[in-house]
């Protein structure tokens, strides 16, 4: 049976990264808008607000924008905790099937999914879905979304209880067998919507990604902020790749090499800049040096595809969990340099 451990983890790799910044795409305009909700299509993008009563004046691309933001936020702010709670639990309890035997060294250690985030999580989407018109199918998601981060939350909340009180010495783990078969359903139900909801606002941002860097283009020519634009873009398109299947090495090769010379091209373009007495901030050239880690990482990753090599029992143990970044040619690791080029992307 695949470790419930490392199915959490391949949702942090496909869609945590990738997800971020497919809604961190922005320009000149919208610097001062929040990190966390800055996709490609806000300009003068006002926060999903119930008690504004101007919203329904809002034009109808706006509208969908603040809902976006709105899934975004949640999403972004609870998955991390969503994954350590279910890494800790899967940890003292690693059979899926029957839960807490009563034999295993300490069932202590657990953490609850955060409950203010939550909370904050359920009031954001639910003033979202308030606002009209509907953004299908992107709500028909949201809402069991939100719901299952309710439930987990609820349910984690008393696992937390039920073995910090030690009520588990009390009743040799019934409640807890009970506990773990509603933790199960409560967590698949999140891995489900979750990813639903993701892959629809992928689709939404996808769609508009490229229109927007010729839009940039055509304002401002190949600028400072275009090519950080670009090499996200670029690199999340390259993500992709290196998941498919039907993994095509020269492809992907080709396109890594288009990525390298944005990132020259960026590093060239930040000299010029301060050769004419500008001096741009830290973050360009942070893009550069955490885009040529990346770019090392990837081809370390299409190596190991190509030729098949497979890990040792050293790396196995790091595989699917927070320390596989450590592991040359892994998702980790790749992951682990993406992140840091969307924080660099999410400062410029």
């Amino acid at each position: 049976m695949t470790s419930p451990i490392k199915k959490i983890c391949s949702i942090l790799i496909v869609f945590m990264a990738v997800f971020t910044t497919a809604c961190d795409e922005k320009t000149n305009e919208e610097k001062k808008l929040s990190e966390s909700i800055s996709p490609t299509q806000q300009d003068n993008l006002q926060e999903p607000d119930t008690k504004n009563s101007n919203k329904d004046s809002q034009p109808s691309s706006q509208k969908e924008q603040a809902k976006i933001n709105a899934y975004v936020n949640c999403y972004n702010a609870i998955n991390n905790s969503v994954y350590l709670s279910a890494q800790r639990y899967f940890k003292a309890f690693p059979n899926i099937e029957t839960g807490p035997t009563g034999k295993e060294k300490s069932p202590s250690g657990f953490i609850a999914v955060n409950s203010s985030l939550a909370s904050d999580c359920k009031v954001e989407v639910l003033d979202a879905l308030a606002i009209h018109p509907e953004f299908q199918p992107i709500d028909s998601y949201a809402k069991p979304f939100v719901d299952s981060v309710v439930t987990l939350g609820n349910v984690s909340k008393q696992i937390l209880r039920y073995y910090e009180q030690g009520d588990y010495k009390d009743d040799n783990f019934q409640k807890g067998r009970m506990l773990h078969e509603e933790f199960i359903v409560s967590y698949g139900e999140y891995k489900k919507f979750s990813t639903l909801l993701v892959e629809q606002i992928e689709a939404f941002n996808d769609s508009r990604s490229e229109e927007t860097l010729k839009e940039m283009e055509m304002k401002e020519g190949k600028s400072l902020n275009f090519y950080m634009l670009a090499i996200i873009t670029k690199a999340k398109f390259i993500n992709k790749l290196l998941s498919e299947k039907e993994f095509n090495a020269n492809k992907a090769t080709n396109e890594v090499d288009d990525l390298q010379k944005m990132i020259d091209e960026l590093s060239d373009l930040i000299e010029a800049k301060r050769a004419e007495g500008i001096r741009p901030t830290s973050s360009y050239s942070f893009m550069v040096s955490n885009g040529n880690n990346y770019i090392t990482a990837v081809k370390q990753r299409i190596r190991r595809l190509k030729d098949k090599i497979a890990y040792d029992k050293y790396e196995q143990k790091h595989i699917g969990t927070d320390s596989e970044w450590l592991i040359e040619g892994s998702e980790g690791r790749i992951r682990q340099h993406y992140n840091e080029m969307v924080k660099d992307y999410n400062r410029s």
